[in-house]
């Protein structure tokens, strides 16, 4: 309330006192003879006896520590498992009356770096060489073919780059082998490179959370010389759908006795 307002109501005292109305423990006004102008006095009740606070925790933790230290009688968590993010109202409602739900905390999973780093690039097709840096840049995922397979096939694409490719076969060992032709001291010779037609992953959706095995198709296009490379991961909606019920039961398991609800909650 600003010193003017204040000044207004002390004069207007000197001749009649203000009516004040509570409306509840944190809500009151006060009606000013003068024009019967009605101004906000909730500023003048003292502080409620209760928590008012909405945190964010970052941690699995951290999340239900708080729940664990605060949680009242009718305490209820939202699951929203679409959003991977889970809501904690402390002070929800009772049976046969309304809470103020105003006392909320939540938590919101987030993605790992090697999750992002590979459905971000899925089912996209890119030059040989930005295919084979990928690969390169995230071997330490790859469990199957070896790490030391893998690598020899990035090294064999990214020197590759520039030649044009002209022809591509499936194998019956399930490799898939890209012909080129290629100068060497003044002849012209047609080499081959060997690229599995599949691969298999090993990391975490989540941060610092339980490790899942995906299966990666190789996708490519061959065009004039051109060679485009890709790969589309296998099922991987249902990888992350496994991995959030994971998260959902683990705070379900740290919040045992308290109501869980999946979905989320309305405004």
């Amino acid at each position: 309330m600003d010193a003017e307002t204040v000044k207004e109501i002390v004069n207007t005292i000197r001749v009649q006192p203000p009516v004040l109305t509570k409306i509840d423990d944190e809500t009151a006004y006060a009606v000013l003879p003068e024009h019967y102008r009605i101004i906000d006095a909730s500023n003048m009740l003292p502080p409620p006896n209760r928590p008012k606070q909405r945190v964010t925790l970052l941690s699995i933790e951290s999340f239900s520590d708080y729940v664990r230290r605060f949680k009242a009688e009718h305490t209820a968590i939202f699951a929203n498992e679409a959003q991977v993010s889970y809501e904690a109202v402390l002070d929800y409602h009772a049976p046969n009356g309304r809470g103020t739900c105003d006392h909320v905390a939540t938590f919101k999973c987030q993605h790992s770096p090697q999750w992002l780093a590979w459905i971000n690039q899925n089912g996209k097709l890119v030059k040989q060489g930005e295919f084979a840096r990928h690969i390169e840049n995230n071997l330490l995922d790859i469990v199957e073919p070896s790490s030391a397979d893998m690598m020899q096939v990035a090294l064999s694409l990214d020197v590759k780059k520039n030649v044009k490719f002209q022809s591509d076969i499936r194998l019956s060992n399930g490799q898939h082998q890209f012909r080129y032709e290629e100068e060497i001291r003044g002849t012209v010779r047609a080499l081959d490179i060997e690229v599995p037609e599949t691969f298999s992953l090993v990391i975490p959706v989540f941060d610092d959370e339980k490790m899942f095995q995906i299966a990666a198709r190789l996708r490519y296009r061959l065009h004039e010389g051109d060679l485009q490379m890709g790969y589309e991961l296998v099922r991987h909606s249902e990888v992350l759908r496994d991995a959030t019920k994971e998260i959902t039961q683990k705070i379900r398991g740290s919040l045992y006795g308290i109501d869980m609800y999946t979905g989320a909650r309305g405004s």
